[in-house]
């Protein structure tokens, strides 16, 4: 079933978010403009079926706008209008009722009453579904990938996260570049300058699905894209195109989000009005991150201004980027800092991650199975099934577990070791012990699994572990080497077999 598209005309940018956002969440469509003229050609254009008029805005006010739409509408095409005004004087809502406004309700007002009155109006003048809104399954999920600062890796996790999504889990996706005046999509995926681009969509005044389709760039991996102006004085247009109608911006979305499962959204690192209607528009916003001071501080910015737009916690999630790699910052002492959970976490991989860069061909299409592509499946895969929280990369590695289990004195492997500190160990962390070839089978010397294979590449042994030590997972551990004295009795931990449960 088709979304009940609303029509809001307002000139004040705070009221406009508050009305879409309010309207979204009840699973209306939103169309914008702000002021009267942009309201009377959105109206015949757009085809909305309930239009929220203010009274006082610049060029045309609501009551004129009212009498243009009413004069323009075709006979039995009568389209409800509720009047927005400021006073609750009867002499000005019977102006408004003579102009041809169907209802009226006086700022401030509850949201709830709002959303009452339409729905009201709907159900009597016959438009709009059964419940006044639409099902929130009838719309794809709108998602934004915002960084805290620059090298983050935010265009990174988008690409590869939409590629996850589209092959991995068959939706349909769009990845939509509104970096305008630095995207790097064309280079992280070897496209050509001759390609179309946002400028082309928001500059099209009767842009439709048929169009739209057109504009989009279809990559050989299946992801479909929406690329940013190749120059920042392409840029401007857009810009200045968006802040003399937001509605346009919103057609663009709306028509993204009909086509479309995901539609994914690579960010500037700022600010500004574009961004702002793009985060009232989203559903959910990802804030990528590394554990850095300076992040940290970034971090802590975009979440006050996130409280202070009137965002649900929910919707504003944190991606901890480069989760194991050794900064001196942990994932807890993040956490204490922010003053909440961090949602995932993606791996260190930063080799791997530059030459998929470098060769135009992301690892999720080129090393599906590595430790990285592993990882931003992960993370793409909780976002399929809308959960809360990251399950596969714990905050503290086994590695690290171990380490502070067998830490004596005796011991190589201490707590300030980090893991993933050559390729094999990484190998070995992320596949575990294998039968028959794990430290708990003969000839095994390390009780920390993941270390094994790099011992046995590179000739060196632990000086804690005997001729046959087995796993820190096994109950049945018993250390035999002369330092045995100096290592705490581990806890078992994992199954019997041995190794942890990632």
């Amino acid at each position: 079933m088709a979304a009940t598209k609303v029509l809001v005309v307002d000139d004040d940018l705070n009221i406009q978010r508050v009305l879409v956002f309010t309207l979204k969440q009840e699973g209306f469509e939103v169309l914008v403009a702000s002021d009267g003229e942009a309201g009377v050609e959105l109206a015949r254009t757009g085809e909305p079926e309930l239009i929220l008029m203010d009274v006082a805005m610049p060029k045309l006010d609501g009551y004129a706008a009212t009498q243009r739409i009413r004069q323009g509408e075709r006979a039995g095409a009568r389209v409800p209008i509720i009047m927005l005004t400021s006073e609750a004087d009867v002499g000005e809502r019977v102006k408004g009722l003579r102009a041809g406004a169907d209802d009226d309700i006086v700022k401030p007002f509850h949201p709830l009453e709002l959303i009452a009155r339409i729905r009201a109006l709907l159900a009597r003048s016959g438009t709009g579904t059964r419940e006044g809104a639409v099902e929130h399954a009838t719309l794809g999920r709108l998602g934004l990938f915002y960084g805290a600062k620059g090298g983050v890796g935010t265009t990174t996790i988008a690409i590869n996260a939409g590629i996850c999504l589209t092959q991995e889990f068959k939706r349909r996706t769009l990845l939509m570049d509104a970096n305008l005046q630095f995207g790097d999509l064309r280079v992280f995926l070897d496209l050509g300058l001759e390609s179309a681009s946002i400028v082309n969509a928001i500059n099209e005044p009767d842009l439709d699905a048929e169009l739209f389709k057109k504009l989009v760039v279809h990559h050989h991996s299946a992801l479909d894209l929406l690329l940013a102006p190749t120059s920042p004085e392409a840029a401007d247009i857009v810009v200045e195109r968006q802040r003399s109608d937001p509605g346009l911006l919103s057609n663009v979305l709306g028509i993204a989000r009909r086509l479309y499962d995901y539609t994914l959204i690579d960010m500037a690192k700022s600010i500004d009005d574009f961004n702002l209607q793009l985060f009232d528009e989203a559903d959910v916003i990802w804030v990528v991150m590394t554990a850095d001071l300076s992040c940290l501080k970034n971090v802590q910015l975009v979440l006050k201004t996130m409280d202070n737009l009137g965002y649900e916690r929910s919707k504003v999630q944190l991606v901890l980027n480069r989760s194991n790699a050794f900064t001196g910052i942990n994932v807890k002492n993040a956490e204490s800092v922010l003053g909440r959970k961090i949602d995932y976490q993606v791996i260190n991989e930063y080799r791997g991650a530059i030459s998929a860069l470098n060769s135009g061909e992301p690892f999720m299409s080129s090393r599906p199975d590595g430790p990285l592509g592993r990882s931003v499946a992960d993370f793409a895969r909780e976002v399929d099934r809308d959960k809360d929280r990251f399950l596969r990369w714990p905050s503290r590695s086994p590695l690290e577990y171990g380490g502070e289990q067998a830490g004596g004195r005796h011991c190589s492997h201490r707590p300030r070791l980090r893991p993933a500190r050559c390729r094999a160990q990484r190998d070995a962390l992320r596949d575990g012990p294998r039968r028959g070839r794990g430290p708990g089978a003969r000839g095994g010397r390390c009780r920390l699994w993941p270390a094994v294979a790099h011992h046995r590449r590179t000739g060196r042994e632990c000086r804690a572990g005997g001729p046959r030590a087995r796993p820190v997972g096994d109950p049945q551990l018993r250390l035999r080497s002369p330092g045995a004295a100096n290592h705490r009795q581990p806890r078992p931990r994992g199954s019997a077999q041995g190794g942890y449960e990632l």
